[in-house]
């Protein structure tokens, strides 16, 4: 799909839309309604200069260094990622979740890959948006329902627009974007109701459709809760 001559839709996005519409058995008409807001956003006049994504230029805070369970978690992780499997973070609050979260990104924008995060409302996206900003140069981009038209667009284009790697944290609708060259997805609070939705359709439930993104793009996933789902824990 081109907008103004530009691909904004690859054969491996439409591909992902239809997978959609056979798990969730719906037309792939309505699978791309779930679609329609990224792709609505840039039949509007593109902004011509860059979008300033960062409000001032603040030397970014070192990641913390790992405990040594953190990087025993870590390093199994990878492990399992090597062997392309599933992993279930099972870490109580404050446990330290969010710092592996910032090693793994790291890794994987390191070699050039997107990381998308996945979290289940507003004020956590917002609260993840800091926790990662405060360690990486490069900007972190955020996309959900809450935030203006001009804001979502700017998102989208600088994906567009991105030659390396890029680090997207955001609700269900941010499975959508272009997400293109994605080597890792971390599912926050996986257990968490709000990442089904009921209405309109699809009725999806995003962390189940983040395991659909994976497997279409190849990319790795990483499911994280202090509670985790009976339906992960089973899997």
């Amino acid at each position: 799909i081109s907008v103004d001559r530009e691909i904004v839709a690859t054969q491996n996005d439409i591909s992902f839309w239809r997978k959609i519409s056979e798990y969730y058995m719906c037309s792939l008409g309505e699978a791309l309604k779930a679609a329609t807001p990224f792709l609505m956003e840039l039949t509007t006049k593109r902004v011509t200069k860059s979008a300033n994504l960062q409000q001032e230029a603040i030397p970014p805070a070192p990641i913390p260094t790992l405990t040594e369970p953190q990087q025993v978690c870590l390093s199994e992780t990878l492990s399992h990622f090597s062997k392309n499997r599933t992993v279930l973070l099972n870490g109580t609050t404050c446990s330290g979740k969010g710092e592996i979260y910032l090693h793994l990104s790291q890794k994987y924008l390191s070699a050039g890959k997107s990381v998308l995060v996945l979290v289940p409302d507003i004020p956590s996206c917002r609260a993840m948006e800091r926790h990662f900003s405060k360690h990486f140069t490069s900007p972190v981009l955020t996309y959900h329902s809450g935030q203006s038209t001009a804001k979502r667009r700017n998102t989208v284009n600088a994906l567009l627009n991105s030659k390396d790697g890029s680090l997207i944290i955001g609700l269900r609708s941010a499975l959508f974007l272009p997400l293109h060259n994605l080597g890792l997805i971390v599912v926050d609070n996986e257990h968490d109701p709000l990442y089904k939705q009921s209405e309109p359709t699809p009725r999806y439930n995003g962390r189940d459709t983040a395991l659909l993104l994976a497997q279409q793009t190849k990319a790795n996933i990483l499911l994280g809760s202090a509670t985790p789902s009976f339906e992960s824990l089973h899997n």
